[in-house]
C-alpha cells in the first residue's frame, strides 16, 4: 500500500469495496460467460460423436457389402479355373 507521511492513503476497507463493487461483479460475469461456454463446447462434443456413430455404421455397411468380393488370391484361383473351364 502507498503510504504517505506514515498514513496509507489506500486502506483495507477502500480495497475490499472496490472489490465487491468493480472486480466481483467482473468475474461472476466472467464466470457465467465461461459456464455458458463450455455447456456450448459439451453440446458440440455430443453431437461429433452422434455424428461419428453414423459415419462408423456407415463404414461398417459398405464394408460388409464388399465382403462378398473375393480377394486378390481367390480371384486368381477363380480366373484360373475359368480359362481351364473354358479351354476344354
Amino acid at each position: 500500500m502507498v503510504k504517505n507521511n506514515g498514513k496509507s492513503l489506500v486502506t483495507f476497507d477502500m480495497l475490499t469495496e472496490f472489490y465487491h463493487e468493480m472486480i466481483r461483479p467482473q468475474f461472476d460475469s466472467l464466470r457465467e460467460e465461461m459456464r455458458t461456454g463450455f455447456a456450448e463446447v459439451k453440446k458440440g462434443i455430443t453431437e461429433i460423436k452422434s455424428e461419428t456413430k453414423f459415419i462408423k455404421r456407415d463404414i461398417n455397411d459398405i464394408k460388409a457389402e464388399f465382403s462378398d468380393t473375393p480377394s486378390r488370391k481367390e480371384f486368381s484361383e477363380l480366373k484360373k479355373q475359368v480359362k481351364e473351364l473354358s479351354a476344354t
